[in-house]
């Protein structure tokens, strides 16, 4: 009788493994992070995927600005969530972006919509960004939303306009010659007292 054997070598198999076990929490840790940073952003992030663009994900920040919560939302058609809240936003945009695969931008987009879930319409003011997905093919998959709300800027600039108007006034109501100069000395505003 014969005996045969022999002895493998597997120390460098068992360093792969260790070292890709090792990647796989790397990258496990990494996508949890951020996610945690998504979820926290004090931006609006939405991501649709399919022809009918459902929810997939949506941060606190989205959730703040509608009644749903996070069950309730996934799973929507954009048109079932702005139908909800009752918005004058106009969707077909996300449509032609999941078509084309181009991104779409906006600024100081004006929008009413039901806030609370109590039929009254808040108003808003909002800068956005839509951006294809795409699958591991390269094909659109989706469309994910980015929505700023400047509505505080809008009103700054509203009431700082309607305090300029009123500055006007009362300047050219004076009997008195008034302007105003830019830091360079140029003149930038003259009252009626000047001009009469």
């Amino acid at each position: 009788a014969q005996i045969l054997t022999y002895a493998i070598n597997i120390t460098n198999l068992k360093e792969a493994e260790k070292r890709e076990r090792e990647l796989y929490l790397k990258m496990q840790h990494q996508q949890e992070e951020m996610f945690r940073i998504l979820n926290d952003a004090p931006i609006a992030i939405v991501i649709r995927r399919g022809p009918e663009l459902k929810v997939e994900y949506a941060n606190q920040t989205a959730l703040n600005y509608t009644s749903f919560d996070q069950q309730e939302l996934l799973g929507t058609s954009a048109e079932y969530f702005h139908a909800k809240l009752k918005t004058n936003y106009d969707t077909s945009g996300l449509m032609d972006v999941f078509r084309s695969g181009k991104a779409l931008k906006g600024q100081a987009q004006n929008v009413k919509y039901d806030r609370y879930g109590t039929n009254e319409l808040a108003e808003g003011w909002f800068d956005y960004v839509w951006e294809p997905t795409f699958d591991e093919s390269g094909n659109v998959n989706g469309v994910a939303t980015f929505t700023f709300d400047v509505s505080d800027l809008i009103r700054a600039n509203q009431e700082l306009t309607k305090n300029e108007k009123r500055f006007r006034f009362i300047a050219d109501a004076i009997p008195h010659k008034m302007w105003t100069s830019g830091p360079n000395g140029t003149a930038t505003y003259y009252n009626k007292g000047w001009t009469e």
